[in-house]
């Protein structure tokens, strides 16, 4: 995980998403099967991944497997800002 990248990240679903990091949720458990993200919460951090990190998502983006999980989520931001 790219700090720059993971911090605001983890932080943003700790405090809106209340995700809480711990021995039953990790860095790979997926935020929607467990109840986190919903469909409004989708579009709530579709917006802050594109502010936060001045990327654009496209629908691949969102209905990639890397979408479903924190660490998904830092390795899908870093390709973008990546191939930016």
């Amino acid at each position: 995980m790219k700090k720059e990248t993971g911090l605001p990240l983890k932080e943003y679903l700790e405090n809106h998403m209340l995700v809480d990091f711990d021995d039953d949720v990790d860095y790979d458990t997926n935020l929607f099967d467990s109840g986190f993200i919903d469909s409004y919460g989708v579009i709530e951090l579709v917006s802050f991944l594109e502010e936060t990190y001045n990327v654009k998502l496209i629908n691949d983006d969102i209905n990639s497997p890397l979408f479903s999980s924190f660490n998904g989520l830092v390795e899908l931001v870093d390709n973008k800002i990546n191939k930016e």
